[in-house]
């Protein structure tokens, strides 16, 4: 990316020093040979959307990225491996220029995350309560992992809500709904089980997580009101 403010330079020709990129060792996991897609999308100041579509990539792979920095510009990351099965992402980090760093992907173990790629997060509107616990981040920093347990038959999740004690929730996937809540202070407690396929993903076979909110009234705003201290074993 080479943001120009004001109108287009006649000379088009981009050449950056390496003191003005990133250089990232990047390794793509995979305990099988699978198929996936990935793509790198340009977060700028001036321009804070992401535009882009998903490469084809065979994991396990190598390579060495170079990367745009510079004011304003960070970059947010989208993995699938299956293809689709399971789809990681990173938050929006920015580079340092004429840094070297590794960049890992899919790095064993996969385990329940609440990263910065959340996409929405725990949330609660008047009585009702939204939690959202995805099952399958990675050991690279702030890399949450989805997973399709509706359509692939090699993972399970399953989440479900607890108020004082008593199951008011139950669904499949990382999100849990608790309609109609009891307005008065109560403790949430939230749980959600992963399970993988071992024939496929080898590590990371069975998760659990679990977190908890202390007892406070709702607010009226809508912003989350629970704020959850968490484990997980595997």
């Amino acid at each position: 990316m080479w943001p120009q403010c004001g109108a287009i330079p006649k000379d088009l020709t981009y050449q950056p020093g390496k003191n003005e990129l990133a250089v990232l060792d990047t390794k793509f996991h995979g305990g099988k040979p699978a198929d996936g897609g990935e793509f790198r999308y340009s977060i700028t100041d001036n321009f804070p959307v992401g535009f882009g579509f998903p490469e084809k990539i065979r994991f396990p792979a190598e390579r060495t990225d170079y990367v745009s920095t510079g004011s304003g510009q960070r970059w947010h990351e989208s993995l699938t491996s299956g293809p689709g099965a399971i789809e990681q992402r990173s938050g929006t980090p920015a580079s340092r220029g004429g840094s070297h760093a590794e960049l890992n992907w899919f790095k064993p173990v996969l385990h329940p995350w609440l990263g910065t790629g959340l996409g929405w997060g725990q949330q609660r509107r008047g009585n009702d309560l939204k939690f959202n616990t995805p099952g399958w981040g990675d050991s690279g920093p702030d890399h949450t992992g989805f997973g399709d347990v509706w359509n692939a038959d090699s993972m399970t999740q399953t989440t479900e809500v607890y108020a004082n004690g008593v199951r008011v929730a139950r669904q499949t996937g990382s999100g849990a709904y608790a309609w109609n809540s009891d307005p008065g202070e109560q403790t949430y407690k939230v749980v959600t089980d992963t399970t993988l396929n071992p024939e496929r993903w080898r590590l990371a076979t069975k998760a659990t997580r679990s977190g908890r909110s202390a007892p406070r009234r709702p607010r009226p705003t809508g912003r989350p009101s629970c704020r959850c201290s968490t484990s997980a074993s595997t």
